[in-house]
């Protein structure tokens, strides 16, 4: 497991409330990893075709319309 990463990503999921209040938003932290997963796919100078390429952008397409994230 990449704790460095998933640390980043807790650091990113505080949201401040009311009377000065800091929370944790668990949806805000789901919605990152999920953000990291699909942008695995992203990377298009690792499509060595066309081909490849589209079928990247359909996995992340696929991932983040699964989990009813917007881009």
């Amino acid at each position: 497991m990449n704790k460095e990463l998933l640390n980043k990503l807790i650091g990113q999921s505080w949201e401040d409330h009311e009377f000065g209040l800091v929370m944790f938003d668990r949806e805000k932290f789901a919605e990152l990893i999920v953000r990291e997963c699909a942008n695995l796919f992203e990377d298009d100078e690792s499509a060595s075709s066309l081909n490849e390429y589209i079928v990247n952008n359909r996995a992340k397409e696929t991932i983040l319309e699964h989990f009813g994230i917007k881009e």
